[in-house]
């Protein structure tokens, strides 16, 4: 079964049990995932699910990147360019979004900086735009 069978749409769950039933000499039994997050989901969710996770993953980075080129608060700029960039990085080897303690992070450290980051912005716009007072 491959990527490019069906690209648009995946595979969802069905890959798990053609590779299962493989020969015990040509690959290991009971395999739920592939230990790249990237394919895993692009064959489990279709391109959409790719891009949803890139996005995901690269909104914060880029977010983060306009905090610290702006200098409108480095430290907060600087997290949110970690922490996209290691999951980014991580799940090259790693199908991070199985274990619910990854998700959880997830779910809540990237909506949390990305609120801490629109409030800085639009301070940061804000005191910009009014005059100065010297």
């Amino acid at each position: 079964m491959k990527i490019g069978e069906r690209p648009l749409t995946g595979h969802g769950l069905i890959y798990l049990s053609e590779i299962n039933n493989m020969p015990d000499h040509l690959y290991a039994r009971n395999f739920s995932h592939a230990h790249n997050q990237y394919l895993d989901i692009w064959v489990k969710a279709e391109i959409g699910g790719l891009i949803f996770l890139l996005v995901f993953l690269g909104l914060p980075m880029f977010i983060g990147w306009k905090l610290v080129a702006r200098d409108i608060d480095p430290g907060a700029g600087l997290a949110l360019i970690w922490l996209g960039g290691n999951f980014l990085v991580y799940g090259l080897s790693e199908v991070f979004l199985t274990h619910t303690n990854t998700i959880v992070l997830l779910a809540v450290y990237i909506p949390a900086l990305l609120i801490l980051a629109d409030k800085k912005m639009r301070g940061a716009d804000h005191i910009d735009a009014t005059p100065s007072t010297i």
